[in-house]
């Protein structure tokens, strides 16, 4: 069966594992405040530049950003401007993240909710937008890494009037290189892109950004008059500003490790094939053919394989109604050798001599 050289304590967690000089450039900054970046030798320009570096990652073309805490701040944020602009209503598929409901009803907006299935959602999406409407795609969704069929749900939106929001906070950094790639421009009906740093940028937490046309980013910058700017962006108020410095140093050696993030993107795809070949022959199913990063895998045994990794002593995400297991591949995962022990955990829950569902009784693992 094989072994691991390792206790992992989760399985499927799309959180970083930032690399050593991230780590100690986070320590050497613990004390900045990215809420007031201004009173931080340093900091401005080295958000300046990160934020260049993501934009050019990311879209193609021009684009403004900002820094969030992640893809739940950067929808709300989305959703704001659409709000003031006056869109009521917020058209999502039922495959979205949940924070497009939780943004939707903190700033008082109706949700409405499409198919995930990707011909079912073109096919409401051509008979149900209209001027109340904003529309949120996803490249990515959190369960099964579903893209959206964005390129023509942009063209659907376009013909409607309707803005799109699109949360790509796992696979924003390899969209454009990932097998049915995924390219944006921020021209209309396009209107902003949510990424997440600390998940495939491997930066600490909290960090993400949202991407988007200059009049969007300046309306998401809120007076604070005690401090040297005068404004602050986003939700937030004082916030760490060493996962800034920090994710500097993982873009890097991302960009070392992987000679790019085309070969990160590509890295990444082959881990989840081989994950799938070894986890085969012991009875786990992909619930759908992979787009990025991501799988939901399903076995027989459903529920079962959750009570038995947790007797392991390890947690997992779950997927279909809990009856599988999520697992999101992140660059530490093979830089840091984690994929034999994601594999090792998985076989060992599902083995008919030490599963201690069936044995009834604690594994020695």
């Amino acid at each position: 069966m094989g072994g691991c050289v390792r206790r992992l304590s989760v399985i499927g967690a799309m959180i970083s594992k930032p690399p050593e000089p991230a780590r100690r450039a986070c320590k050497a900054t613990l004390h900045t405040n990215l809420g007031d970046p201004g009173s931080y030798p340093g900091l401005i320009e080295s958000a300046r530049t990160l934020l260049e570096k993501v934009i050019g990652i990311t879209v193609d073309g021009e684009a403004s950003a900002g820094f969030t805490s992640g893809a739940t701040e950067a929808n709300i944020l989305a959703l704001y401007y659409w709000r003031r602009k006056g869109r009521r209503r917020v058209v999502a598929p039922a495959t979205a993240h949940y924070s497009v409901r939780k943004a939707a009803s903190l700033l008082g907006m109706e949700i409405r909710t499409v198919p995930g299935d990707p011909e079912q959602m073109l096919d409401a999406l051509s008979s149900g937008l209209d001027d109340r409407d904003v529309l949120v795609l996803t490249v990515g969704t959190t369960e099964e890494g579903r893209i959206d069929p964005v390129e023509e749900a942009l063209e659907i939106a376009g013909r409607r009037g309707v803005p799109v929001h699109v949360d790509a906070a796992f696979a924003g950094l390899v969209m454009k290189w990932l097998p049915r790639p995924v390219r944006l421009r921020l021209e209309e009906p396009m209107g902003s892109v949510a990424v997440d740093l600390h998940k495939l940028g491997e930066a600490p937490m909290p960090l993400g950004v949202i991407l988007a046309g200059e009049d969007l980013i300046n309306e998401l910058y809120f007076e604070a008059p005690y401090i040297p700017s005068g404004s602050q962006f986003g939700v937030l108020g004082s916030r760490p500003g060493c996962p800034v410095f920090a994710a500097h140093a993982s873009l890097h050696y991302l960009e070392q490790t992987y000679g790019s993030f085309k070969g990160m993107a590509a890295a990444l795809m082959r881990a989840a094939d081989q994950i799938i070949g070894e986890l085969e022959p012991y009875g786990y199913t992909p619930t759908r053919k992979i787009e990025t990063p991501i799988m939901c895998l399903q076995h027989k045994l459903g529920r079962e394989i959750h009570l038995s990794l947790q007797r392991i002593g390890v947690k997992a995400y779950s997927c279909v109604g809990g009856r599988g297991v999520r697992i999101a591949v992140m660059p530490h995962h093979i830089y840091d050798g984690e994929l034999e022990c994601i594999t090792y955990y998985l076989k060992l829950a599902a083995s008919p001599f030490t599963s201690p569902v069936r044995r009834g009784g604690w594994l020695e693992s």
